[in-house]
């Protein structure tokens, strides 16, 4: 009977932590970081102030918990679909064109994550106030992915697929389209809707133009 209610507590403590990170996230992303207070967070949430401290020691650890679940979710869509046996799979059997789309579809696969849109609301407005952020997008979205993107096109090269024959080039040529739409639609519109269909469409246009460039003609 004991241990029953035991693990009763430890499932209310979790969905407690749940509905604290999730709430958080909603006000981050409303407001923004600096404003919010954990008072706030608490009151949307129905618990005392002092209950957070259950679950988080302080407001930064809740930001930290953020990062970590985005983190979470990247390692799960990603982990692996960069590996240089799969890229050289995919090399062999698909086209310029169906490699870069593959690693389009593989981003938006992420965007599908719950509270991602809002993080991503979060990263671009906090980015320029707050050095964990900016270091966490930093490294997110602009080293790793354009370290990645670079082990694809010099596969790319080594197939004689492409005409560039510098890999960081058409890495940063490729991912700076990526990087200018999230801006654009996280910072310069973010009070509008999102409409990712319309941007897989943008992406879509993208690649076809990018691949059109640089392809080696057979």
């Amino acid at each position: 009977m004991e241990k029953n209610m035991n693990l009763e507590s430890s499932k209310k403590d979790v969905n407690t932590k749940q509905r604290i990170l999730n709430t958080a996230i909603n006000l981050f992303a409303e407001k923004d970081y600096n404003s919010v207070s954990i008072r706030e967070i608490a009151k949307e949430v129905g618990i005392k102030g002092s209950s957070i401290y259950n679950h988080f020691e302080s407001k930064e650890d809740i930001l930290d918990a953020i990062l970590g679940y985005h983190m979470e979710a990247s390692n799960a869509v990603f982990n692996g679909y960069f590996e240089m046996p799969k890229i050289s799979h995919e090399v062999e059997h698909q086209s310029l064109e169906e490699i870069l789309l593959g690693s389009m579809l593989t981003s938006f696969k992420f965007m599908e994550f719950p509270n991602m849109d809002k993080i991503f609301k979060i990263l671009s407005k906090e980015q320029l106030n707050n050095d964990k952020i900016r270091n966490f997008f930093l490294n997110q979205y602009i080293i790793s992915p354009r370290v990645e993107l670079e082990k694809i096109f010099k596969e790319l090269i080594n197939k004689n697929m492409v005409k560039q024959t510098d890999e960081k080039q058409l890495a940063a040529e490729f991912h700076g389209y990526v990087i200018y739409k999230f801006y654009e639609n996280y910072m310069l519109r973010r009070d509008m809707e999102l409409d990712f269909e319309a941007m897989q469409e943008d992406f879509g246009k993208h690649i076809k133009f990018f691949s059109d460039a640089v392809k080696k003609e057979i």
